[in-house]
């Protein structure tokens, strides 16, 4: 299938018309035809054709200019909608993804790197914050004890946000990991990407990290295939400073998403 390319124009996401003729299998200029069809009709009923199909050109092999569209997903919908068969199917599936795949990436933000004093602060605030939060359900549920199962369930997760006590660090991790994916409508891969993009944006890079600890097993007597499987977050939890930064940054994420139900209200 031919990859779709999705581009940003004036903050709406749009696919050239070249690129729609090519994977429909269709000549460019018949496509032409059709959509300007289109835009005859959303005219003559009143309704904005940008929203569907924005007017555009590009250089040809020669230097000339010539005219091009560029749909929307609406204005994809609209194309995809007369086709039949393999390519409208395959057509279809392709502009559904990449569509998505960039709402996605829109959505899910690259923490900002902290300088040391703030990672220090950061993780002193997280226990604080802790703290804080329990105390004041605590006293909640005192006051009304009808609600004492659904405060004592908020303290629990609240508790499990705030870094793992008594829970395996790799479990803790990727639990909240899969917390956030759910929350977000996200892909796993995509959020642990983003968490790692976050710690070595603090300046710690995980590459060369994972390749040292590969090389000092090797020379410990370590086989090939417990090295091959040697991972990024092996090494972060061999490291103390490391650990809490993750944890602290995977905390800030989840808070973000609203893992967390239930939270006093600031």
């Amino acid at each position: 299938m031919n990859d779709l390319t999705i581009i940003e124009q004036n903050g709406q996401k749009v696919v050239d018309s070249r690129e729609v003729a090519e994977m429909v299998d269709r000549p460019h200029n018949d496509l032409m035809k059709t959509i300007r069809q289109y835009c005859e009709y959303l005219d003559q009923g009143d309704v904005s054709q940008i929203s569907f199909f924005i007017e555009s050109e590009y250089l040809d092999a020669y230097g000339r200019k010539q005219p091009c569209f560029l749909l929307t997903k609406m204005g994809c919908d609209m194309v995809a909608n007369k086709l039949t068969g393999e390519k409208g199917v395959l057509f279809t599936a392709a502009y559904v993804t990449k569509f998505h795949e960039m709402d996605q990436k829109k959505e899910i933000a690259v923490l900002p790197p902290m300088t040391p004093a703030q990672l220090i602060a950061a993780i002193a605030q997280n226990n604080a914050e802790q703290e804080r939060m329990i105390a004041e359900l605590k006293e909640k549920a005192a006051m009304i004890e009808s609600r004492t199962e659904a405060v004592e369930n908020t303290i629990s997760d609240i508790r499990e946000v705030f870094g793992p006590r008594q829970e395996d660090f790799k479990t803790y991790i990727n639990k909240m990991i899969a917390k956030i994916v759910k929350a977000t409508n996200g892909s796993y891969e995509i959020i642990r990407r983003e968490t790692y993009d976050a710690l070595e944006n603090n300046g710690f890079d995980l590459k060369i990290r994972l390749q040292n600890a590969k090389g000092r097993a090797l020379l410990a007597g370590a086989s090939k295939s417990q090295v091959d499987s040697m991972n990024k977050l092996q090494v972060i939890e061999s490291e103390k400073t490391l650990k809490e930064l993750y944890i602290a940054i995977v905390q800030r994420m989840a808070i973000r998403h609203g893992v967390v139900e239930g939270s006093p209200e600031q």
